[in-house]
């Protein structure tokens, strides 16, 4: 029996929202894991982080890899604690075994950083390239977050050489297929130049699809208020 604030809250969700919650009680993990990111990130509805992790527990215990990743990022903060990291990292493992790219690149991370394991530079860079490798896959079956991701890596050198022209060029395939990562990273390249001629202009039009698309930390920049969500202070 519902309360009176999950009532509430189903009535606020979108009718889509609430078909993906619906498939993930009927047992499709990778739809709790997409609803997860939904209520964890605030996409469209209030934000609900606790909402958002037990859908990716539900998720990666129904044998989702992604929602194992997910689950094992929520450990992952500025200051973690050894007693944090060690339950990030054997997630990140299952996702990342899972040949889920996320779950790769943020073991490699750990890796990199030594939460949870000893550091291991080589290692890391095993983590990064296959990440790298699956997100160009999913990229070129039509995954715009996995566009995004590649520009990522291309950005930051890993997996692969540092290019800044060709992280714009993911980042633009990544906005072009409404992912709003994609668009932010694309409008920070317009507002520094890097990769691209510099663009002030441009770069607002771009946080403004960002918003448009559901990515909400893009909002308040854009001077817009976030799609299907009430105007609030950022």
């Amino acid at each position: 029996m519902w309360s009176a604030a999950a009532l509430a809250q189903e009535v606020r969700a979108p009718p889509e929202i609430r078909a993906i919650e619906d498939q993930c009680r009927k047992g499709m993990a990778a739809a709790c894991t997409n609803a997860g990111v939904i209520y964890h990130e605030g996409m469209s509805v209030p934000r609900d982080a606790v909402k958002g992790v037990e859908l990716f527990r539900r998720a990666c215990s129904s044998g989702d890899p992604r929602g194992c990743s997910n689950l094992g990022i929520t450990y992952v903060k500025e200051t973690i604690t050894e007693q944090e990291a060690v339950p990030a990292v054997r997630l990140l493992e299952r996702g990342c075994t899972g040949n889920d790219a996320l779950g790769c690149r943020s073991l490699g991370w750990m890796y990199d950083h030594g939460h949870g394991v000893v550091v291991d530079p080589a290692r890391a860079a095993q983590l990064y390239a296959k990440a790298l490798m699956l997100y160009q896959r999913d990229c070129s079956g039509g995954d715009a977050r996995a566009c995004t991701m590649v520009g990522v890596s291309a950005g930051e050198g890993k997996g692969s050489t540092r290019d800044e022209k060709r992280a714009v060029e993911f980042f633009q395939r990544g906005c072009d297929g409404r992912d709003g990562l994609g668009c932010k990273y694309l409008a920070e390249a317009y507002e520094q130049g890097l990769g691209i001629t510099r663009d002030r202009v441009q770069a607002l039009a771009v946080r403004a699809k960002a918003c448009a698309v559901g990515y909400t930390p893009a909002c308040a920049r854009a001077r817009v208020a976030p799609a299907g969500a009430p105007a609030r202070v950022q």
